[in-house]
């Protein structure tokens, strides 16, 4: 690394940690070949810097992935950093997922069994297994989204259930 690369980081890293809310461990600040190669670790680090702040995990990245360039960066955390994140460290099954599970015809991925504060911050694959298992049994797609999204109410979750149940399911 440069001592110009070094002085970057050196530069920010209060600035990641005051977002992180704690010092950046030792195995953290390991510099990585690319960002294939971020360890579990960083991708956790990097998932809470990025609930807080845009600038900071854009800084973080290039100080530990230095061949990167900005645009990628820009990219991962867009596009990869929250499905990464969820991959590497899974959520707990949800209450009742066997049942989901037989309805959908298939595991459901970690990404389908995330909880969120609200309809509007559903992922496009909880909409979608929402809507097939709506298609099922509208019982089952009701008692999905309760499970996946506890804040919103009976009355909208029933709502949406009937939504998607007569809505067209995507073609395979």
């Amino acid at each position: 690394m440069t001592s110009e690369a070094m002085a970057f980081r050196f530069r920010h890293q209060q600035q990641v940690e005051a977002d992180l809310g704690r010092p950046l461990t030792d195995a953290e600040l390991q510099e990585v070949p690319s960002l294939d190669q971020l360890t579990d670790d960083q991708i956790a680090a990097l998932a809470v810097i990025r609930s807080i702040s845009n600038i900071s995990p854009m800084l973080y990245v290039m100080a530990i992935v230095p061949t990167v360039g900005h645009s990628e960066v820009r990219k991962f955390l867009d596009r990869d950093l929250e499905r990464i994140a969820i991959e590497r460290r899974p959520p707990d099954d949800l209450p009742n997922q066997n049942w989901f599970e037989h309805h959908a015809g298939r595991p459901l991925r970690p990404m389908e069994r995330v909880r969120v504060e609200s309809f509007e911050k559903m992922s496009h694959d909880q909409i979608q297994l929402a809507r097939t298992l709506a298609h099922a049994n509208l019982a089952t797609g009701f008692l999905y989204l309760t499970r996946i999204v506890p804040g919103e109410s009976t009355e909208r979750r029933h709502e949406l259930a009937k939504h998607l149940a007569e809505s067209p399911l995507p073609e395979p």
